[in-house]
């Protein structure tokens, strides 16, 4: 027992020691010499319920964006799809959202995949009209080092309307009265799954 204690602490102080020693701020020399404006992760913080940042390195400058960009638009669909689902069950509840006039179609299981699905396929389609907010763009050596920020100059307001719509298209045509009527209560859903 008090072997195990030991091995236990030792371990816990191992831990400790490495993350303590890989936890260091990155300066301007490490990323590179920069060539462009540094306001992305500015711009991201500024909102960050309705915006996302990715990073893309690559030695073509433009490559290295559009792999940032794709980055970015990538999370802002997760972070879209997220709140869709969220609120569709805190609306619909997991057994009506998966069934069409009083029918189940397939297991419970086939039922949240398919729904989750075409969440994200329409999350997806959602965030291509996003608009690109800032570029970070940093070079060290001949490699690029890219920061994106994109997201809706429309702010939380414009979000939350296309992930209402998201919703909207993903449910069943007999859900979508009930969602109309609910609409207040599913927004404010979908707002409170943003701040999470």
């Amino acid at each position: 027992m008090k072997k195990s204690i030991i091995f236990f602490a030792s371990v816990l102080l191992l831990l400790a020691f490495v993350a303590c020693g890989t936890s260091k701020k990155v300066s301007n020399d490490e990323l590179g010499k920069e060539i462009g404006t540094s306001k992305a992760h500015q711009t991201w913080a500024n909102d960050p319920s309705s915006r996302a940042i990715g990073n893309g390195m690559h030695f073509r400058e433009q490559a290295a964006i559009n792999i940032a960009e794709l980055q970015a638009r990538g999370a802002l669909a997760r972070k879209i799809a997220t709140a869709v689902k969220y609120a569709g069950r805190e609306e619909f509840g997991k057994d009506e959202i998966f069934t069409e006039k009083g029918q189940s179609f397939g297991s419970a299981s086939d039922q949240s995949a398919s729904f989750d699905d075409r969440v994200e396929a329409l999350s997806s389609q959602v965030v291509s009209n996003a608009e690109v907010m800032e570029i970070s763009r940093y070079k060290k050596g001949n490699q690029y080092n890219v920061y994106v920020c994109v997201g809706y100059s429309g702010g939380k307001k414009e979000i939350v309307e296309n992930a209402f719509n998201v919703l909207n298209q993903a449910i069943s045509d007999d859900l979508k009265q009930k969602l109309r009527r609910d609409r207040d209560k599913v927004i404010k859903d979908i707002e409170e799954s943003f701040m999470k």
